[in-house]
């Protein structure tokens, strides 16, 4: 694992956290795979993953920012879906 799950990264919330060993999860494969240099194909199709997951993974926190009135300035979700149009396709 390119990055280990540390307890100190916890944001004590259950579901919140496993998302985030997700992505940790994800992102060791894409990197394993680049270093492996595998084909572009296998590494678009980790990084649709990782897009993919991410829009999961916000609006999942934005539910939680509702439940809890958290006041948030800007959609995550919006923010990284309009960023990561060049993964779209």
């Amino acid at each position: 694992m390119l990055i280990p799950w540390k307890e100190e990264y916890s944001v004590k919330v259950k579901e919140i956290d496993e998302q985030h060993q997700e992505f940790i999860k994800i992102l060791s494969d894409v990197y394993n795979t680049v270093i492996s240099k595998e084909s572009k194909r296998e590494i678009l199709e980790l990084f649709k993953e990782l897009v993919d997951f991410a829009k999961i993974h916000f609006e999942t926190e934005e539910k939680y920012f509702d439940q809890f009135h958290y006041p948030i300035i800007f959609s995550m979700n919006d923010f990284f879906l309009s960023s990561s149009i060049c993964f779209s396709g």
